[in-house]
């Protein structure tokens, strides 16, 4: 007989959310893609394969997660791991006391710092500063406070970091134009060494870092980098060749989310 919260794990549970549920059944459809492509299946069962290769291809078609949606589910779930983890401070005794002749110091859950680097090489400043008009607005529902926002652009070198409220201020005064060159914004998020780091650029880059930037200390930042893709994109936008191209470099160590800010969007905007 099962035991409230034990056992088969269905009672005093949360279970698994509705977007975990859609993140497994990505996953699952994608190594299913994978062994086709590898000739997996093709002897005794290979129908039972096919069957499941047609699901697998059903699902990719039909499947589109607005960027809006994969950008606040991706930055809420990086963030709260980050804010999840409880430290000890000694400036202050627990207001549990256990044992009266040892005094133990008090449990405090950390509030992540965020470093956002802006690509401001290409012409598309207004689909930037749409989706970080999001991106802002997903922070806020977050409980990100503007102390907590580093912010910088970054073409070919590195701007000076501002503390922000909001960090699209940095865009303000710059020209869009020159070379593309990232390395220099990713080297710079490690060296702040923020609990969340952000690039958001066009994609076309030739200098994505193969491995995580390594930042001072021990301490690992969770990047996430997002791809502003221009023009109609027809199927799935995470199969785009600049999304292909980067994931390829970042998928490793990093998150990639595809950015397709449509025209009605932009209009309503007034970008």
């Amino acid at each position: 007989e099962f035991v409230d919260g034990e056992g088969d794990g269905t009672e005093g549970s949360e279970g698994v959310s509705e977007l975990d549920q859609e993140r497994i059944l990505d996953e699952v459809a994608k190594d299913i893609e994978e062994f086709i492509n590898k000739g997996i299946g093709n002897g005794r069962g290979g129908q039972r394969l096919g069957n499941l290769a047609d699901w697998a291809e059903r699902r990719k078609k039909s499947k589109y997660i607005p960027w809006k949606q994969e950008l606040r589910g991706n930055f809420k779930m990086s963030y709260s791991m980050q804010k999840g983890k409880l430290t000890y401070d000694r400036s202050r005794p627990s207001r549990r006391q256990p044992v009266p002749e040892i005094m133990f110091p008090a449990l405090r859950a950390p509030r992540p710092k965020i470093g956002i680097a802006f690509d401001v090489s290409g012409s598309n400043l207004g689909n930037i500063r749409l989706m970080s008009d999001e991106l802002v607005n997903i922070m806020k529902a977050s409980g990100v406070r503007g102390t907590d926002v580093q912010a910088f652009a970054v073409d070919t070198v590195a701007s000076d970091t501002k503390i922000v409220n909001n960090p699209l201020t940095v865009l303000d005064n710059l020209v869009g134009g020159g070379g593309t060159r990232m390395k220099p914004g990713y080297e710079k998020l490690a060296e702040l060494g923020n609990d969340l780091s952000i690039l958001v650029t066009d994609g076309y880059v030739d200098d994505f870092p193969k491995e995580m930037p390594k930042g001072k200390g021990k301490k690992r930042s969770k990047y996430i980098t997002c791809i502003i893709l221009e023009g109609e994109i027809k199927g799935d936008p995470h199969d785009h060749p600049l999304m292909v191209d980067a994931k390829k470099y970042l998928g490793k160590w990093g998150k990639v989310i595809p950015i397709v800010v449509t025209a009605e969007e932009r209009a309503k905007a007034g970008y």
